[in-house]
């Protein structure tokens, strides 16, 4: 299904092309501007990655790896009429609440408020459409060593969750054509951020996947 990562599956994307990497030099922590090609090969790339939840595939692999994640941030921006609109404080409530829930789903132990903040952070209007998403997570390795991890996204806004918005469409088809009503729970699981029952992503995808199979073999009756 468009817009899933199978459980299991490992996404390795690398550095678009750039003048110093044709060369062969060491680009390290150099901010080098991309080539054409660079840039036409992250363009494609975009709408691969929009919609991908990559604050909670890093908690999850954090705990994978035996590292305990004491405190997160995600800090977004953008220029838009949704970002405009959180500057009325009253309305970041229920927006706040589903974007941390989605986040602490996938920790191995539970943060406390005051060590997890997930939200939209402000409105800055010359940015458009384009959303900024700022990641940190920060940890204990084994033997208490320390560690931090940051990331910076860039996506355009409005088409973001579209190949997800697809997929729990035809969810709701095949809800239709059996005759259920209410919340689904595997697909509400896997393509909300804070659904009626909330489980981590590995087991809301298994989830969808069987509720889709389980079709598919009434189907074929």
């Amino acid at each position: 299904m468009a817009g899933d990562s199978p459980a299991g599956e490992v996404w390795l994307v690398r550095h678009g092309s750039t003048e110093w990497s044709e060369s062969g030099r060491h680009t390290g922590r150099t901010d080098v501007e991309l080539t054409a090609d660079g840039e036409r090969a992250a363009a494609a790339l975009r709408p691969v990655l929009a919609g991908r939840r990559f604050a909670l595939v890093l908690s999850s692999l954090f705990g994978a790896r035996g590292v305990n994640v004491e405190r997160t941030y995600q800090l977004n921006t953008g220029g838009n009429t949704d970002f405009m609109n959180m500057l009325d404080r009253q309305r970041l409530g229920s927006k706040k609440e589903s974007k941390t829930e989605a986040v602490q789903a996938m920790l191995v132990q539970r943060l406390e408020d005051e060590n997890i903040h997930v939200g939209p952070s402000d409105y800055v209007p010359w940015q458009k459409d384009n959303k900024l998403c700022f990641l940190r997570l920060e940890g204990n390795l084994w033997g208490n060593v320390p560690m931090n991890l940051e990331l910076r996204l860039s996506v355009e806004d409005s088409p973001n969750s579209a190949a997800v918005v697809m997929d729990a469409i035809r969810c709701c088809k095949i809800a239709l054509e059996r005759g259920e009503g209410g919340a689904l729970v595997g697909p509400s699981a896997f393509y909300c951020k804070h659904p009626p029952q909330q489980f981590n992503d590995d087991l809301a995808a298994q989830m969808v996947e069987e509720y889709i199979s389980d079709n598919a073999a009434l189907a074929a009756e």
